[in-house]
């Protein structure tokens, strides 16, 4: 297909949720070698034999020079730090209340609509594109086309580190087959609960966020004007109605029968079509 034959779909409107904590490279190093110093010493015998290895020092220098990181937003600084605990503590809320992903995934679509001026009215279809989810089913999506008015449709998709390409390639090819005229595509990932704090060589790479974009195609154009023709001209035991546009057009008017309960026009701007109440003969 042509360039200019594909359909355009756009990028009304984008919305980002950063959570309220962050920790910085120095104190996610101080963490983790106060856990390595302590776990060496608690198995400095068998790491004397040669049983164990010893837990390598960090150092927040390196992890910059490396992945050019020098902090990460993280949805629970508590319990990550804790040389007792190495990993965030995320209270478990009721079966009745919104999911921690969801409520992060509400937090960037809502702030997607509200850039496009969309309501959930407006919306077809929720996309919930991450690595992971916080459960298998039902989808963080449906939670999310409750809290945000959605109608329509919605599923999660688990594509690992390609999640938000996926889903936003998927948004768009729906909003380009027609078979959803606005999709909204959120990507929450709440990564630090899966992340080893305990290990020197990964602890540093992931935290928390959710983006979320809004997919629709342009704004369609005025109708063209209707006005009664004659130029249906049934047999005489059937009525009929036609129409035809006002639109200009080089190209001559052309009646196209397509059923025998509507007649057709086609013109520069398209087809327009009204039903005749009683079956048409030609057109």
């Amino acid at each position: 297909m042509a360039p200019s034959e594909r359909p355009r779909v756009v990028i009304s409107g984008s919305g980002l949720w950063t959570p309220a904590h962050v920790i910085t490279n120095e104190e996610l190093v101080a963490s983790y070698n106060a856990w390595a110093d302590r776990y060496n010493q608690i198995h400095a015998a068998a790491i004397a034999d040669g049983q164990m290895e010893a837990k390598p020092e960090g150092s927040a220098a390196f992890i910059e020079k490396a992945a050019g990181i020098k902090q990460r937003f993280v949805y629970a600084k508590e319990g990550t730090l804790d040389i007792d605990r190495m990993r965030p503590s995320i209270p478990e809320r009721p079966e009745e209340a919104l999911s921690d992903q969801a409520e992060i995934a509400i937090d960037a679509g809502r702030q997607a609509m509200a850039a496009a001026g969309k309501t959930g009215a407006d919306i077809d279809a929720v996309i919930v594109s991450c690595a992971y989810t916080q459960r298998a089913y039902p989808a963080i999506a449906i939670e999310v086309q409750e809290a945000l008015g959605i109608d329509g449709f919605g599923f999660d998709m688990l594509v690992a580190c390609s999640a938000a390409t996926f889903g936003l390639h998927r948004a768009y090819e729906m909003v380009a087959a027609g078979t959803a005229r606005c999709v909204l595509a959120i990507n929450p990932e709440l990564i630090t609960p899966q992340v080893n704090y305990c290990d020197r060589d990964s602890h540093f790479i992931f935290g928390d966020v959710a983006t979320a974009a809004l997919w629709n195609g342009p704004t369609p154009a005025p109708a063209p004007t209707v006005s009664m023709s004659s130029a249906c001209r049934p047999r005489p035991a059937f009525r009929a109605t036609c129409v035809r546009t006002s639109a200009t057009s080089a190209e001559p008017t052309t009646w196209i029968p397509l059923a025998r309960t509507s007649c057709f026009i086609k013109t520069a701007v398209g087809f327009s079509r009204k039903s005749a109440p009683w079956p048409s003969s030609t057109c």
